[in-house]
């Protein structure tokens, strides 16, 4: 966030990345959906200057996740004492964030991720480079 210059949103970022890892990490499976072991899950940051910068969490499990507004399936049942209050985090994650959606991967697997519009917070100013040239 420093090297961008948005030092501002780092507390959002990191709550934001660190909810959707989470639910990766919790409620993604492998596709046989026979094991636990082997899963890994995939954290981007993006930025476009003066624009956004966007969070996506990708893993191996081609279900949707459970949008807030429950437009998908419903959260699993498959670890109930682990989900806890279901769908806390994504509600966190839309009520921090600009914007969240996710998508198919065509590999298998998905992509949920979320925008941090940088205009409308006062973050649209010059990009520079940071270190060697």
């Amino acid at each position: 966030m420093a090297d961008w210059n948005l030092l501002e949103l780092t507390d959002e970022a990191t709550l934001c990345a660190s909810e959707l890892a989470t639910n990766a990490v919790l409620h993604a499976m492998m596709p046989d959906q026979l094991t636990w072991l082997g899963r890994t899950f995939t954290v981007r940051l993006l930025f476009w200057p003066k624009r956004a910068m966007a969070i996506e969490v990708r893993d191996s499990d081609p279900r949707p996740p459970v949008m807030p507004d429950r437009r998908v399936l419903q959260p699993s049942l498959s670890v109930p004492h682990r989900i806890g209050d279901s769908l806390r985090g994504l509600r966190m994650v839309e009520a921090t964030s600009d914007f969240m959606s996710w998508g198919p991967l065509g590999i298998g697997g998905k992509t949920v991720w979320c925008r941090f519009d940088l205009e409308p917070r006062g973050l649209a100013r010059p990009f520079r480079m940071t270190g060697n040239p």
